[in-house]
Formats: structure tokens, sequence, C-alpha cells
């Protein structure tokens, strides 16, 4: 499993579900839009505090970040569950397409994006 590619997915579902910009983001964290630009692309790996801090802060501001799907779903199961909860609303779909999940199947394991 690539784990920086999916903490990166993650990165990208939570701002984008949250209607969030990079720069917001950053913000909430104390770093540069292009700093977050570069953890949600996958070329700078989010360390595991920075990721507890992120979701305290998100949390805070009322905003969607579930840790818990980071740690037991992949990208692809923790859209689904979204959309599920949300009635698959056009961002789920917006979403899905920009991560190319459209051919993912969504296991019941923590295998990752098949």
């Amino acid at each position: 499993m690539n784990y920086r590619k999916n903490i990166a997915d993650y990165l990208f579902i939570f701002r984008r579900w949250n209607y969030l910009t990079q720069s917001d983001c950053g913000d909430m964290i104390g770093h540069t839009f292009q700093q977050w630009q570069k953890y949600e692309s996958g070329r700078n790996e989010m360390k595991a505090s920075k990721l507890l801090e992120c979701a305290a802060r998100f949390k805070a501001k009322g905003s969607l970040f579930d840790l818990h799907a980071v740690i037991n779903l992949s990208p692809a199961q923790y859209l689904e569950k979204l959309g599920t909860e949300h009635n698959y609303p056009p961002l789920y779909h917006i979403i899905r397409k920009k991560l190319s999940l459209d051919n993912a199947s969504v296991s019941s394991s923590n295998e990752g994006i098949k």
C-alpha cells in the first residue's frame, strides 16, 4: 500500500469536502499553500504529528476530518462512505473523478485501491 499517496488523497478529500482552499488548509496548520499542495500531491509526506494537528484544527473549525477513516479505510472506501451518508452530492462525483476512482473497487479491507 502506498501510504503517502493515500494520505495525499485523504487530504484532498477533506479539503474539497469542506469547501476549503489550499491556502485555508495551509493557514490552519501554520504552513503555506505551497506546502499543503505538496502534501496533497504526495510530493512531501505529512508527519503523523502534523496529521494529528491537522485533524484537531479541522475539527475545531467544525469541518469534517475523520482520522479513524485514515487508519481503517482506503480513500475509495472513505469517499464511498461520505457519498452514502450525504446522498451522493455533485462534489462526490467531482472528487471521485479527480482521484481517478471511477474504476477502483471498494473492498471491505484496507488493501487500498485495486
